[in-house]
């Protein structure tokens, strides 16, 4: 019986990346055993005056366009491939993702009894220059840690960094949408951990955080309002996030706001009236310097 794969990629005029994208898909099928795992390109257009334009050549696996009839940001997409796909395992790549040629086969071998494996990452944050997303095992490790998502920042810098069960995908990811886009992933990872999922970590560094100049998880005011915005979208409704854990995150998104916009003596009088948020960020980041310091010797 083969495991079924489905990588499922949001499009917005974005054409300039698809060669890329479907070449990197096919690397990863080369790489794997054709009689046990079956992968299939989804690619969801939210660019209706904009049409996909997919290369005419033949690929080893399949690839799915799905237009949508108006834009309905990055979250909608993802669900919307989401909900087409018949696959075991899903992974979230955004058009101008790159992953390793070995990613699937390596996050599959990997991931053993796990919801989420996650892998280690390289960062570009100028054309031709990169660093390893994490440096040290203690910086890897926040990844399962709960409460930085909550209080400081989203620890998985892309999906594409991750395979996912399909079947662990919360039904509340699927039914409410966010609005703002940015978060949607924190916003999964959280439900992820609310409903007791399994992650775990891959050493292997498998993916590729390109610079486009025009990346929004670079941008930390628009980040901070998209993940603000999930606390609005469960507040008052069912959701099988806590109370505690959407107030929390609430709490810490206005607090990194503030503190942005602050200056001189404000800044100081805006942590001090946060210990809760800024005594657990000073530590993880203290800990994250020095094992980091030690893991370059």
């Amino acid at each position: 019986m083969q495991t079924k794969i489905a990588v499922i990629t949001p499009f917005y005029k974005g054409n300039k990346f698809v060669i890329q994208l479907l070449e990197c898909i096919e690397k990863n099928a080369a790489c794997t055993d054709k009689s046990q795992i079956q992968i299939e390109a989804v690619i969801v257009n939210d660019s209706p005056d904009t049409a996909v334009e997919i290369p005419e050549k033949e690929y080893s696996f399949k690839v799915r366009v799905i237009n949508h009839a108006e834009n309905g940001g990055i979250h909608r997409a993802r669900v919307t491939g989401l909900l087409a796909a018949e696959a075991d395992y899903i992974l979230f790549l955004d058009q101008d993702d790159v992953v390793e040629d070995c990613f699937i086969k390596d996050q599959l071998a990997k991931i053993g009894d796990a919801d989420v494996i996650v892998a280690n990452a390289w960062m570009e944050y100028e054309p031709g220059k990169k660093r390893k997303l994490y440096k040290s095992s203690y910086e890897f490790k926040k990844v399962l840690n709960k409460e930085v998502y909550l209080k400081s920042h989203n620890m998985i810098t892309s999906p594409g960094q991750c395979l996912i069960k399909k079947e662990a995908i919360p039904k509340e990811w699927c039914e409410k949408i966010m609005k703002v886009n940015g978060s949607d992933d924190l916003y999964l990872w959280l439900l992820m951990f609310a409903s007791g999922k399994k992650f775990v970590l891959n050493d292997s560094v498998l993916y590729t955080h390109s610079f486009t100049g025009e990346n929004l998880s670079a941008d930390e005011e628009k980040m901070g309002n998209s993940s603000y915005s999930i606390k609005e979208l469960v507040n008052g409704d069912r959701t099988i996030l806590s109370k505690r854990d959407i107030e929390v995150l609430g709490k810490a998104r206005v607090f990194g706001s503030k503190l942005r916009a602050s200056r001189g003596i404000n800044k100081i009088i805006c942590a001090l009236k946060n210990p809760d948020i800024v005594i657990p960020r000073a530590w993880w980041k203290a800990r994250t310097v020095i094992s980091g310091y030690f893991a370059d010797k």
